[in-house]
Parts: C-alpha cells; sequence; structure tokens
C-alpha cells in the first residue's frame, strides 16, 4: 500500500504577514493538520533576523518547512541560520539543482549539501 499524501501550506511573502496575523493563521491551518508549515521568502529579501523571528513563532505550533528564493544572494546564509538553531523538530528546507528558480534563483543543493557534510556534519550524498 502506498504511503499516505502529505500536505503543505506554503505562505508566501512570508514577511507581508505581522506575528499576530501568521500565529492566527497558523491556528487555522492546524486544523487542516499539514505536515509542515512553510516560511517562503518569495522575493528573496528575508534577512536572518527575519527567518529566526519567524522560526520562533512558528516552532510552537507546527512543523516548519522553508522555501528562499535568492534575489539578494541570502538563500544560502538564511539556510545555514536555519539550520544552526537548536530544535527538536524536523526541519524541511527547499533547494534546487544549480539553484534553479524564479529570478535570481533558489537555494543550491549542492553548495548546501557539501554544507551540511562539512559543518553540521551530516553524511548526505
Amino acid at each position: 500500500m502506498a504511503d499516505k499524501a502529505k500536505n503543505f501550506v506554503q505562505v508566501i511573502v512570508s514577511l507581508g504577514y505581522s506575528d499576530e496575523e501568521l500565529l492566527n493563521l497558523i491556528k487555522k491551518v492546524n486544523r487542516i493538520r499539514p505536515y509542515a508549515f512553510y516560511t517562503v521568502d518569495s522575493f528573496g529579501t528575508m534577512k536572518n533576523k527575519d527567518l529566526i523571528r519567524t522560526f520562533y513563532n512558528l516552532e510552537q505550533h507546527i512543523y516548519i518547512g522553508y522555501h528562499a528564493h535568492n534575489n539578494m544572494q541570502l538563500a544560502y546564509s538564511n539556510a545555514q541560520t536555519l539550520a544552526e538553531i537548536p530544535t527538536k523538530r524536523e526541519l524541511i528546507i527547499d533547494s534546487s539543482i544549480l539553484g534553479m528558480g524564479r529570478g535570481t534563483g533558489n537555494l543550491n543543493t549542492k553548495i548546501f549539501v557539501v554544507y551540511l557534510n562539512k559543518v553540521e556534519e551530516k553524511n548526505i550524498s
């Protein structure tokens, strides 16, 4: 029997929501029990401090995913920051081959995997 399908919720332009609006949205989203709730940096303007604030707002309530666009070349830096936050939750960090994606692209899989293997001592091939 096939695995049950997993639903994910991605809120585009996550920085467009106040903390209060985001928490209210999470309460509504939790009713449908998605596998993960994604912070999406739609225009690649999210800075590390924004990502950290959003993470801690979400961590108490739901599994967390992160989808970055690289307009300001911050996708790699933000993904590193998220990977370094101490948490018991599994994180889902999107990336793409050669960083391909809309506009200036997304987080580059190859570069991020090298980081995870060397710095975070993972064993990803």
